[in-house]
């Protein structure tokens, strides 16, 4: 979460910097949007972890509603205010998911040349050399 801040942060200090200083406050309303959609899908997934099979679904059904609502009140903020950007905001919302597919293709990229040795190695285990 605090990569995610201080990303967010960033990035509305360089739209403010830039001339683009009428997106960053939608820019940091999605930001923040986006984070209280993480936490609680977080929050959701730990406690139907424990929870028996059919009150875990009914249970994640419920959650999705609530962060539904998350997107769907950013979106009334965004008509009502004039200054709040609603693709800013939008773009805000989406820089979560943005960062956590980017640190995964980084692992995946990071952890490959290994993954590759270690195939290499078992056919040569295989092949008695």
């Amino acid at each position: 979460m605090l990569q995610m801040m201080l990303t967010g942060g960033a990035i509305a200090l360089l739209l403010t910097v830039a001339g683009f200083s009428r997106l960053a406050p939608g820019f940091v309303l999605g930001v923040a949007a986006g984070m209280s959609n993480g936490l609680l899908l977080s929050h959701q997934l730990k406690k139907s972890a424990v929870l028996p099979p059919e009150r875990a679904v009914a249970s994640v059904q419920s959650g999705w509603i609530v962060r539904m609502s998350v997107a769907v009140l950013l979106l009334v903020l965004s008509v009502l205010f004039a200054q709040i950007n609603f693709l800013a905001a939008l773009a805000g919302f989406f820089l979560f998911q943005t960062l956590l597919v980017i640190r995964a293709v980084i692992f995946y990229f990071r952890s490959f040349p290994n993954h590759c040795d270690n195939v290499k190695e078992k056919k040569q285990y295989e092949r008695g050399e």
